[in-house]
């Protein structure tokens, strides 16, 4: 499926925080990482925190929404396994985590190409393709 507008894009960077979030939440419950529960109870609050941000953007720029069109980002390009990291060892749970952290880079770099017309939001999006590319080197130090 194709993310044709402004609007589907940000709903779609919107979930993968959300969903990012769950998935950090679940692997805190797993025994084997009781030791990282701090840093992921961090990187779930960021995520939800993007979220909001990311909900902002979105309520601030109505007007590109509607006239915004977007080629290029599709759906299954950006989709991963969700698995259930209550049930995985560490070090599956901690290369999952760094599959998320590098389809969300990846995804944001893309958007924020396609997103430049509408600057500001652009902008978010290379500071979030940033952050999770530096949270992807944090968690090889989990391994």
């Amino acid at each position: 499926m194709s993310l044709k507008n402004f609007g589907g894009v940000l709903d779609f960077a919107i979930e993968l925080e959300n969903e990012d979030a769950s998935v950090l939440e679940l692997a805190e419950k797993n025994q084997e990482m009781s030791s990282y529960q701090e840093q992921l109870t961090r990187l779930a609050k960021e995520n939800k925190k993007n979220a909001k941000t990311l909900t902002r953007a979105r309520q601030e720029n109505v007007t590109e929404m509607i006239l915004e069109p977007i080629q290029g980002l599709e759906v299954e390009n950006y989709q991963e396994a969700k698995g259930d990291p209550t049930s995985m060892r560490k070090d599956e749970i901690v290369d999952h985590l760094k599959r998320l952290e590098d389809r969300a880079e990846r995804f944001y770099r893309e958007a924020a190409i396609r997103l430049q017309p509408v600057s500001d939001v652009a902008g978010i999006f290379q500071r979030l393709a940033k952050k999770r590319g530096e949270r992807r080197k944090k968690l090889s130090t989990l391994s």
